[in-house]
């Protein structure tokens, strides 16, 4: 029911090619609660911010929106092509 710092920083590292320090800052981001574990009740409150047409379901383009919002490139673009 958690998950720690070091395995999110790890697994993002692999599905982004972030670097170590940008993969902590997400983790950080994420971990609404600050007790250093993510689960359902930071990622509830990060769905509802991405789930923009409130229909309960999270499709490509807003995860793809709210990535590029909460993760911008340093020129403030975003930083995912996805």
């Amino acid at each position: 029911g958690c998950v720690t710092m070091h395995e999110f920083t790890h697994q993002w590292n692999l599905d982004y090619h972030d670097d170590h320090h940008a993969s902590e800052g997400m983790f950080h981001h994420l971990d609404i609660t600050t007790d250093g574990c993510l689960k359902k009740d930071d990622l509830g409150m990060h769905h509802m911010a991405m789930d923009t047409d409130n229909d309960n379901t999270v499709t490509g383009a807003e995860f793809t929106a709210w990535l590029h919002h909460v993760h911008p490139d340093s020129a403030g673009h975003g930083h995912h092509g996805r």
